[in-house]
């Protein structure tokens, strides 16, 4: 019963963020923003004292004239991220490091942690509802039940990407995020409804 209150907790402040953070700046100069902009953005909230975050950028080989793709700074792109990314802090030893590559078809983000990394048994239904990711919190006992990578993987569905989970060959939990370019460049729309 303590397990369930703590995840509806933590699932009641997860749709807390999401409506304090208006999907539209209102016309702000940074209502779109390069991709590892919108990282780093994320990430805010969640830096740990002691836990490095390092985002690296990997633009195609030959392709100069394909840049970093912008995206749309909506509620959306930035709560899915940060959860994942506070995921990775929280089981990170110390560095979670966060590689994005792009063409110009399609974007992928990856998070790798040097914690512990997933549970192999359950690696194939993260994402669905109270299933745990077979890892401990430093700061808890509990085992934690997965609502916030169910909520995750349902945020940024909308917004077309498409979550993997595994473990890293050195060790480490890692997530892959991959988006076709066009539908994320365009996400604002999908996340908002409106489509022309």
């Amino acid at each position: 019963l303590r397990l369930l209150k703590e995840e509806s907790d933590r699932c009641r402040d997860i749709l807390a963020q999401l409506v304090a953070r208006p999907d539209s700046d209102g016309g702000s100069p940074f209502h779109r923003l390069p991709l590892e902009g919108l990282v780093e953005a994320a990430a805010v909230p969640y830096r740990l004292e002691g836990k490095k975050l390092l985002v690296t950028c990997n633009p195609p080989t030959g392709q100069t004239e394909v840049e970093q793709p912008e995206v749309p700074r909506t509620a959306v792109l930035l709560q899915g991220l940060g959860l994942l990314l506070q995921n990775g802090l929280q089981f990170a030893e110390s560095l979670v490091e966060v590689e994005i590559s792009w063409d110009s078809e399609t974007v992928v983000l990856t998070i790798h942690d040097d914690g512990p990394g997933f549970n192999p048994a359950v690696l194939e239904r993260l994402g669905q509802p109270y299933v745990g990711e077979g890892r401990k919190r430093r700061d808890t006992a509990s085992q934690p039940m997965g609502l916030g990578i169910f909520i995750t993987h349902a945020l940024l569905a909308r917004t077309g990407a498409r979550l993997l989970f595994g473990n890293h060959p050195e060790g480490g939990g890692i997530v892959e995020i991959r988006w076709n370019r066009a539908t994320l460049e365009e996400s604002d729309q999908m996340a908002t409804g409106n489509h022309d």
